[in-house]
């Protein structure tokens, strides 16, 4: 299981609240329980790689906010 860190998970809190509205900063566990699978699943290593990707690809967009 990739565990996220601090900095990761205020980075994905960030993003997320600064382009979809959503505030997740209460929701570290329910962050890295569903992610976690998702990353390892595409050869990533960390939440910062996952981000990245979300970041550059529409697809990845859409399929995290839904």
């Amino acid at each position: 299981m990739v565990k996220i860190t601090d900095n990761e998970f205020q980075d994905f809190v960030k993003y997320m609240n600064k382009n979809y509205g959503i505030d997740l900063s209460k929701k570290r566990i329910l962050i890295e329980g569903r992610l976690s699978n998702l990353i390892e699943k595409k050869g990533m290593n960390s939440f910062s790689e996952y981000l990245k990707s979300v970041k550059n690809n529409n697809d990845e967009q859409t399929m995290l906010v839904n």
